[in-house]
């Protein structure tokens, strides 16, 4: 295993409010770490102009579904 890259996870907490913060900075970490890992040095999302605009499209839509 020599030149690979361990990170080790646990939940403590019972309160689940905390467990889900837990659990966020664990996800956000893990992306952190493929992002290294493939040397991603920008979110991709950003540098696909027409699905950035879908995107915001949706989300600032002033429409009432």
């Amino acid at each position: 295993m020599a030149g690979r890259q361990i990170s080790y996870f646990e939940l403590y907490n019972e309160d689940i409010v905390s467990q889900i913060f837990e659990s966020l900075f664990f996800v956000q970490n893990l992306i952190l770490l493929l992002a290294k890992k493939y040397g991603y040095t920008e979110l991709r999302y950003t540098v696909m102009k027409d699905v950035l605009k879908v995107s915001s499209d949706i989300i600032y839509s002033d429409e009432a579904t």
